[in-house]
């Protein structure tokens, strides 16, 4: 049970459930991050690319409707074949099926402001496509990049303890999700009096986490 030393208690092998908690959350958040800022920078240079300019924009815009057919826990199976389970692999398939839709946002967008009047009078007076993009175009797209980052934040982290709770994780690797599958691989779970301190905390914080991202990504879009 919880007591001064042990905030959370400590499970069947005397380990502290708060530490646990805290060196979970590294590992589902790390992941979370990484395949925010992979993605995010993906769909930004995607949109960005394909919205001022056609040479490369319809093999890559193929290339993200290929990725958008295909159902990620297939994708991540086939590269868990291949490499071996790991975080790295993980974020990886997570990455590459997170971007695609918000590319063709970021590029809708970009396609909205090239016919601004101030970008007209920008290029009239001479300015270079880099220089539209970058004083004129990014900043526009700023808030959406934000939104953007909230929202795989919540994706990633969910499907991260969704797949470590399924046992499709890294093995090797702390995690919110591999805690709950843990505590729940006790057939005797619910009839300790500290199984709530086993389940809570992570399920708690994943649902948290999940809610104030989805709460932070409303008001950030529409900057």
């Amino acid at each position: 049970m919880p007591d001064r030393a042990h905030l959370f208690g400590t499970n069947d092998l005397g380990q502290d459930l708060f530490s646990t908690w805290l060196w979970d959350a590294r590992a589902s958040l790390v992941v979370a991050a990484l395949v925010a800022l992979v993605s995010t920078a993906m769909a930004w240079a995607v949109g960005l690319t394909t919205g001022t300019g056609r040479r490369f924009g319809g093999p890559v815009l193929g290339t993200a409707d290929l990725l958008l057919a295909l159902p990620t826990l297939l994708l991540y199976l086939v590269v868990l074949t291949l490499v071996g389970a790991s975080q790295l692999a993980l974020a990886v398939v997570l990455g590459l099926t997170a971007w695609p839709t918000f590319a063709r946002v970021i590029r809708a967008r970009v396609l909205d402001i090239r016919g601004a009047p101030y970008v007209e009078a920008a290029r009239g007076f001479g300015a270079t496509g880099t220089r539209i993009a970058l004083a004129h175009i990014l900043p526009a797209t700023r808030p959406l990049l934000s939104a953007q980052l909230a929202l795989v934040v919540r994706f990633a982290l969910f499907a991260e303890a969704t797949l470590a709770f399924l046992g499709l994780g890294d093995p090797s690797a702390a995690g919110w999700g591999g805690t709950l599958a843990s505590a729940f691989a006790d057939p005797l779970l619910f009839e300790r009096p500290v199984w709530a301190w086993w389940i809570l905390p992570p399920a708690l914080s994943i649902v948290l986490i999940v809610l104030a991202t989805s709460w932070l990504a409303t008001p950030l879009a529409g900057e």
